[in-house]
């Protein structure tokens, strides 16, 4: 089983990134401090009753060290990270129980109690807890995103099955669905939402671990209906995490095929962040590149894209294409040409680092097995060329860049029937616009409206949905 951030091993702590040594004193102790409060309140009680203004304050602090620096959780002492975890499972129980008994009633309500509908809805200490939740599962998702040791002790600690019992819970999609444009409370439960599915995203990648705990969760039917669920063009960010998961969890079982029959629109949109940081290495823009542990090579350079709350890898976008076209051999042809991965992809190999190159030379290797793709690479000089010249290069001690160059070769000279007219392309049924490699409107002509979303869901400064 090839996986994404495959890891066994915890990975090492990168440098905090501080100007000064005091800078970076300064941080590590008010990162201490904001644990040491959560630590010493621990009961979610006295989190939101005691003080819920310094509460979110500290979680705040916490969030704003988080996405600036990486692996804050791995400086912590075993007994710390451990209390973090029980408090971290005590409140989402808490809010569990909390918030389904407070939609469960007001579920059935009649239209005419409005005093009771509304004290339920607008309730300032409802406010209170879900603000306190939000925060606390942006601080999880970012510990899962940038920690090994965290997601091992999730799993030690059995937090999956919590975390599942809240995603389960249909008053609560009830609740944000019918709601969330009338009130901006509902709003932060959405958010939360989003977090909880990422956070299971992160930890998905180490299902094979532990996989009697997942299988008791029920996770794939539950991600499944999540996707139908919020199927609006707004909640696009949680189906997008919710199919990166189930691609995680699926692991080639040819049963659950007909359950990923909606993957289209999640491939284009995928597609549009490959095309997104494929033009950020070529433009060599400043802070693209971040350091992180990948499997057990050590730590790689990647190129990523974020929305605020969500960081975006080049490297699991295209791992992520890799299991799609596993799963569907009819995505590879849209892939290559009907989304101009043709283009995406040749920047990267012209322009990536060693590590992204081989990603992209794995795929196209995959793609390459389809022979109308194979006679479009075939005919493109400067691909094929490039190609040659990697397989060809004695210098090259890389042994996966030969490997797949030599695989991808060996597709395309091996049968010369794959040596077709270019007309060949219109006999395919290619349910996506095809675009000019330099255009910049790449999909005026899809059906799916990515104006709008490009506008509303992959901006940088935009932290909605």
């Amino acid at each position: 089983m090839n996986k994404f951030l495959k890891i066994n091993k915890a990975p090492v702590i990168p440098e905090l990134k501080s100007e000064t040594e005091s800078d970076l004193k300064d941080e590590y102790t008010i990162f201490i401090e904001q644990i040491n409060f959560l630590i010493y309140l621990k009961n979610p009680w006295k989190l939101i009753n005691n003080c819920p203004s310094e509460t979110f304050n500290c979680l705040n602090r916490l969030n704003e060290i988080n996405f600036k620096n990486t692996n804050t959780f791995d400086y912590l002492t075993e007994e710390k990270k451990n209390d973090l975890i029980e408090i971290l499972i005590d409140y989402v129980k808490y809010m569990n129980e909390n918030l389904h008994e407070l939609f469960q009633k007001s579920g059935t309500k009649s239209t005419s109690s409005k005093h009771s509908e509304k004290q339920v809805i607008y309730d300032g200490l409802l406010q209170t807890k879900f603000e306190i939740l939000y925060k606390f599962s942006l601080i999880m998702w970012t510990w899962a995103d940038k920690s090994v040791d965290f997601c091992i002790k999730i799993h030690e600690w059995k937090f999956i099955r919590v975390i599942f019992k809240f995603l389960n819970d249909s008053n609560f999609v009830s609740a944000i669905l019918s709601r969330l444009t009338s009130n901006d409370l509902y709003l932060k439960l959405a958010l939360t939402y989003k977090s909880f599915v990422g956070l299971v995203h992160n930890l998905s990648k180490y299902e094979h671990l532990y996989p009697d705990q997942w299988k008791d969760t029920n996770c794939f039917n539950c991600l499944l209906k999540l996707t139908n669920d919020f199927n609006n063009l707004q909640f696009l960010e949680i189906r997008i995490l919710a199919y990166f998961a189930l691609i995680n969890l699926v692991d080639n079982k040819l049963q659950n095929l007909d359950k990923l029959l909606e993957l289209k629109l999640v491939v284009e949109e995928v597609m549009y962040l490959v095309n997104k940081c494929s033009t950020k290495i070529v433009l060599e823009e400043a802070g693209l590149r971040k350091v992180y542990k990948i499997e057990n090579e050590g730590l790689k350079e990647i190129a990523v894209i974020s929305s605020k709350e969500i960081l975006w890898r080049l490297t699991e976008l295209l791992n992520f294409l890799m299991r799609v076209v596993d799963l569907n051999d009819k995505f590879k042809y849209d892939i290559y040409e009907g989304l101009n991965g043709k283009c995406y992809f040749s920047r990267v190999l012209f322009h990536g680092n060693l590590f992204e190159k081989e990603y992209v030379l794995k795929l196209l290797w995959k793609l390459c097995m389809d022979k109308f793709v194979a006679n479009l690479v075939r005919n493109d000089l400067g691909l094929y060329s490039f190609i040659l010249g990697l397989s060809k290069n004695q210098f090259n001690k890389n042994k996966s860049l030969l490997k797949y160059s030599n695989y991808i070769l060996f597709l395309l000279n091996s049968n010369n029937s794959l040596m077709t007219n270019h007309s060949d392309k219109f006999l395919r049924n290619n349910s996506f616009s095809v675009k000019n490699c330099y255009g910049n409107n790449l999909f005026n002509n899809s059906g799916y409206h990515h104006n709008q979303i490009k506008n509303k869901i992959f901006t940088e400064e935009d932290t909605t949905f």
